[in-house]
């Protein structure tokens, strides 16, 4: 009886730190950026690392962008959603976002809503740019909005 019973404590004890664990899974990892990734070298650049090609996502759902940049004259970044290349963009971000003068050394990250109101698209992108100079962008690579 008594080996029941530590076997079922052993057994409860495996299942509970199992459930328990906040580890980062491999998808997680798999996502991560390379510290090359978020490397600039030529000033006025930006890099969109995130939404990733093929990616899918739905009207009201939140997206993380990530992105490297470098401009010392910079003002803060904005994020703009296009469905396709003849679209005019819309602003997620109701504020400016990520640091004035990026030095091209890291990678930022924002997290944004999806507006229901959004025009779906099988090939939408991301764009970000300077907030003061639009010619002082990144766009990421094409993603899916769905209702």
């Amino acid at each position: 009886m008594k080996t029941k019973t530590i076997l079922l404590l052993i057994a409860s004890s495996l299942l509970l730190l199992a459930c328990t664990d906040k580890g980062t899974d491999a998808s997680e990892k798999k996502d991560a950026p390379k510290a090359q990734d978020c490397q600039i070298q030529a000033d006025g650049t930006v890099k969109v690392l995130k939404p990733k090609a093929g990616e899918v996502y739905s009207l009201g759902d939140s997206i993380t962008v990530l992105f490297a940049a470098k401009y010392a004259m910079g003002a803060g970044f904005r994020v703009l959603y296009l469905p396709n290349e003849d679209a005019r963009p819309v602003d997620l971000s109701t504020k400016s976002v990520g640091p004035e003068s990026p030095d091209g050394k890291e990678c930022y990250s924002v997290t944004l809503y999806l507006n229901k109101d959004l025009e779906t698209s099988k090939k939408a992108w991301i764009k970000v740019q300077d907030y003061n100079r639009a010619s002082v962008s990144g766009i990421s690579e094409n993603f899916e909005l769905q209702k």
